[in-house]
């Protein structure tokens, strides 16, 4: 994860200074491919980083809402 946020912050600074439209769409669909990380494998680190069960359950559902 912490590649794929340099990847989105490299990209989010490309768009700023892209010269045409064509740059920027590239580079916003990049920038969306390297964001995506956290939303597809974040499920994955609550659970490694909780065992019990219940406990578990509430942090994933804290990690949903974007707490």
């Amino acid at each position: 994860m912490f590649t794929t946020f340099a990847g989105f912050s490299i990209f989010n600074i490309a768009i700023n200074f892209s010269p045409n439209f064509a740059s920027y769409v590239i580079f916003r669909l990049l920038m969306g491919i390297a964001g995506s990380s956290p939303i597809s494998v974040g499920g994955g680190v609550v659970a490694d980083l909780y065992n019990n069960p219940q406990q578990r359950g509430v942090r994933a559902a804290h990690f949903r809402k974007g707490m």
